[in-house]
């Protein structure tokens, strides 16, 4: 997420700009960014020797949505009466254990 991040205020950036910014060994962050590359969450710009990462927004924002999607479902099938009371209330499940002691 901190290199999503990274990449989204700063934008193309290849490994040597990467990773000065983070703690993890270069070959760490590389491993990070091939793997969100293979899951379309990057676009990789190859330009000389120098290989630019750029976050591809739409597709994170996409496959954020799923994972959103997938946690509302797993919710209602596991918890549907607390977890309808949270959604139509706009509370968080906190907020619904405080309102249960009132």
């Amino acid at each position: 997420m901190e290199i999503i991040k990274f990449l989204a205020l700063n934008g193309p950036a290849d490994i040597s700009s990467i990773s000065e910014h983070f703690p993890q060994d270069r070959s760490v962050i590389s491993k990070h960014l091939k793997m969100m590359k293979e899951e379309g969450l990057l676009i990789l710009t190859v330009a000389s020797r120098h290989h630019y990462y750029q976050l591809d927004g739409m597709a994170f924002l996409y496959k954020m949505e799923a994972v959103v999607s997938d946690i509302k479902v797993i919710l209602e099938n596991t918890c549907e009466d607390t977890y309808s009371y949270l959604y139509e209330h706009h509370l968080t499940y906190k907020d619904y254990l405080e309102d249960q002691k009132d």
